[in-house]
């Protein structure tokens, strides 16, 4: 079979694209349509067959024809005799995300799994896309190959490959530089201060940074479609292009822009882990159904410990600077109830059920295997630099197992090819550390890890006496609320519920969410009155001040390392010689 799709957008302001599919080359009597129920990089089933609407089937000569939905992402057509139809349909596309798809005045973005449908049975068969654009749209943006001169028509050699291409369609401000011996292309689209010169220089740097790692670059040419919005942020990766998402305050603000350029990192990192080193199943996809790993921490938390350690290694931020991120990711690790309840890989397997449907008790229940995974992803680089005396660190896993299982193979790697890797470089201490802090729940001995490279580990919360409730409060429509109650604090076995309304505690009227003035009048082991209202009772509990139990790690370098921990610490920054 072979699939074309006219995409058109008439009235823009209604957040509804038209879509008209030519097949053809039909030999079956029946013919089924289906739609991705969730997109790659986003482990989620998204049900996007849940926004189509109005589906028209007819034959070559204009003559409806029969169909049928048969699933709630499949319409059974009725094609005996008939070797092509035409199919349109209108979708509706009112979601600023990544993973999805949005239109209006003044902009189109569509990701592929949220918009086309396709013939089953097509799937290794090319695509072409044909867009019509309002007037006053005068560029379209996409990884997408270009087909013909016209601008708006494209093809895809394959259906993982028009899912796997977001495109733009509006009035973008067009960056273009070449790096890594590969030319790119940035298209912001919305308001902001963009300096195209600052991103040439420091998207640059990111690229080459990342290619070193790696040695091999696997794209001609390579796009990034940035939204700059109102608030909010985040991306998505893919094969030959990313998706990201910022406020369009963010070029005005140092401190945000560092956290942008992270992002830029994290997705582009990806390039390499997760779209070529991949884990199994993560390609080739069952866009139906949830396609489960236990190696997520690999794909998202390696990625996430590299997106900081790049813009170090690029000279994009200092040295301590991320001492101070990889001081957070640890705070993170060792303060979160969650993260030793669920291990990694449970947290990897669960992501479809729970990473992407937060709720109140989250924090108590589930590890986060971007955060932690980052966290252990530093133990694991610190692991192969000290085994191999400084000869050999985390890059250079990551540049085998890319070579053998993409570049050789072409093919997804499993968990056992995992755990071989790890004991080929480590022996035993490989499986001890899958089973101690991939399938376990024990606790790093962080101070430990880190002294071996000339670094002092200290807890910011023991030094000035932190003190806790056990309350994270919330304010809003004037009322303060509990929003969550950390498992094992003092308010855990008090009787307060998520959703009390808190009225005072201790002599004190409750007027924000800040405890900060509450607690500073307080010692260890002060019981105070908490007043809150449940349906409109008033009760009260007595909750006891105790020393604040998470952590907030402070990492400084020794001031007179030993010749081996300057070494130690050298190979891990991949630094030459001592700064």
């Amino acid at each position: 079979m072979k699939t074309e799709y006219t995409l058109r957008m008439p009235q823009p302001s209604t957040h509804y694209f038209e879509v008209e599919m030519r097949i053809t080359e039909i030999k079956s009597a029946k013919t089924l349509l289906k739609m991705a129920s969730w997109t790659p990089g986003s482990y989620l089933l998204r049900e996007y067959a849940r926004n189509v609407e109005s589906v028209q089937i007819a034959g070559k000569d204009g003559k409806e024809i029969l169909w049928k939905k048969t699933a709630k992402n499949v319409w059974e057509v009725e094609t005996k005799g008939k070797s092509e139809i035409r199919v349109r349909y209108k979708l509706y596309a009112n979601e600023m995300a990544v993973r999805n798809c949005y239109l209006d005045d003044e902009q189109a973005y569509i990701n592929g799994a949220s918009v086309f449908m396709y013939p089953k049975g097509s799937e290794h068969s090319p695509f072409n896309l044909q867009i019509e654009t309002p007037a006053d749209f005068s560029k379209i943006v996409t990884a997408l190959k270009p087909l013909g001169n016209s601008g708006r028509d494209f093809t895809a050699s394959n259906l993982d490959e028009l899912v796997d291409s977001p495109i733009l369609c509006g009035n973008p401000l067009m960056v273009e530089f070449e790096a890594g011996g590969v030319k790119h292309r940035a298209a912001f689209q919305g308001p902001g201060n963009v300096n195209p010169e600052r991103i040439k220089a420091d998207f640059t740097k990111i690229v080459e940074a990342e290619k070193a790692v790696f040695n091999h670059h696997p794209c001609s040419d390579y796009t990034f479609i940035v939204h700059n919005l109102p608030q909010g942020g985040g991306g998505l990766e893919h094969s030959h292009s990313t998706s990201l998402q910022t406020a369009s305050s963010t070029y005005d603000n140092e401190a945000a822009y560092s956290g942008f350029l992270g992002l830029v990192a994290h997705e582009y990192f990806h390039l390499w882990n997760v779209k070529r080193l991949r884990p199994h199943p993560l390609g080739p996809f069952d866009y139906d159904n949830e396609n489960y790993t236990t190696l997520l921490w690999f794909a998202e938390g390696i990625t996430s410990y590299y997106d900081d350690f790049v813009l170090f290694r690029s000279g994009l931020t200092k040295k301590e600077r991320f001492l101070e991120v990889v001081g957070s990711n640890l705070s993170r690790t060792e303060s979160v109830p969650g993260m030793y309840v669920q291990t990694l890989a449970e947290a990897s397997l669960d992501a479809w059920i729970k990473y992407y449907r937060p709720n109140e008790n989250s924090a108590n229940s589930q590890a986060d295997y971007y955060t932690k995974g980052a966290a252990i992803g530093t133990l694991l680089d610190l692991w192969l630099i000290r085994e191999s005396k400084g000869k050999s660190s985390l890059d250079d896993m990551m540049r085998d197992m890319y070579n053998e299982f993409y570049i050789k193979k072409n093919q997804a790697f499993t968990e056992d090819d995992l755990r071989n890797e790890l004991k080929k470089r480590l022996g035993a201490k490989g499986e001890e550390f899958l089973d101690k802090y991939i399938h376990g729940l024990e606790h790093p001995d962080w101070a430990k890890e880190l002294a071996f490279f000339g670094i002092k580990l200290a807890d910011r919360n023991e030094e000035n006496k932190a003190k806790t409730l056990g309350l994270k409060l919330g304010a809003a429509g004037g009322k303060v609320s509990v929003q969550a109650i950390p498992a094992n604090g003092p308010a855990w076995n008090s009787g307060l519920h998520v959703g009390d309304e808190i009225l005072a505690i201790g002599d004190r009227r409750i007027e924000g969410a800040d405890l900060a003035q509450v607690m500073a009048a307080t010692k260890i082991g002060d019981k105070l009155p908490v007043l809150f209202s449940r349906g409109g009772l008033i009760s009260v509990v007595e909750l006891e001040v105790k020393p604040e139990p998470g952590k907030s790690y402070r990492l400084d370098w020794m001031e007179k390392p030993s010749a081996e921990q300057e070494m130690l610490r050298n190979a891990w920054l991949r630094l030459g010689k001592s700064k």
